[in-house]
């Protein structure tokens, strides 16, 4: 991944340019779209004080970002799958994601906490799917992040 995309999205984070980096993050190139996105939300949240590890990548079973409690870091806290899409995901994008969760990932690292993190939200019915323990945030959530970012944070 290209460090000085990097660096110009750390520079805008810590200057609180949401705008821009919402528009950034919206026009990056398809390839780099969503593996940039993947390691900026880890960023976000280790800079919030968690402890992530990128596990996004083909066949990633749903889990994107893994998250880890400073006080168990042997345990997966939090599962979160990072959408970063134009337009908001639909019911049936969100109940895949759900399935994906619940058959496969919530096994894998005996974790049944599960985030989508989506820059541009969803469609009125998927958040239906929140009463299956599924968190749905949207660029609102990332706004609190960002918020909150601390680049030094342990």
């Amino acid at each position: 991944m290209d460090s000085q995309l990097k660096s110009k999205i750390l520079h805008l984070t810590n200057h609180k340019s949401y705008e821009e980096i919402k528009s950034f993050l919206e026009t990056l190139s398809k390839s780099d779209k969503g593996p940039f996105f993947e390691w900026y939300i880890s960023k976000l949240y280790q800079g919030n004080g968690w402890i992530t590890v990128v596990s996004g990548r083909k066949n990633d079973r749903g889990a994107d970002v893994l998250l880890y409690h400073p006080d168990s870091p042997q345990k997966v806290t939090q599962i979160i799958q990072a959408k970063n899409f134009k337009r908001p995901i639909t019911f049936d994008e969100t109940r895949t994601e759900l399935t994906k969760f619940e058959e496969q990932c919530s096994i894998k690292y005996n974790c049944n906490q599960f985030r989508i993190v989506s820059i541009n939200g969803y469609v009125k019915n998927a958040y239906s799917l929140e009463e299956w323990n599924i968190d749905l945030v949207d660029w609102q959530h990332i706004k609190h992040l960002i918020e909150c970012f601390k680049p030094d944070q342990n």
